[in-house]
């Protein structure tokens, strides 16, 4: 998940991570959604909530 408004790990260093994370399992990229929160407490957003109920009926 790519947190947009995040000022403690910008959005640049997050799509490194990702980057980086996907080099060292290229059979299983990352599923990256992006979403208007900060670092901390964005877990009371409606897009947070579908994001996870999807993951969770995998």
């Amino acid at each position: 998940m790519s947190l947009t408004l995040d000022r403690l790990i910008p959005p640049a260093l997050q799509d490194r991570f990702i980057d980086e994370a996907d080099r060292l399992t290229p059979d299983n990229p990352t599923d990256v959604r992006s979403v208007a929160a900060p670092h901390v407490g964005p877990f009371d957003r409606p897009e947070l909530v579908e994001i996870f109920s999807e993951l969770a009926d995998r």
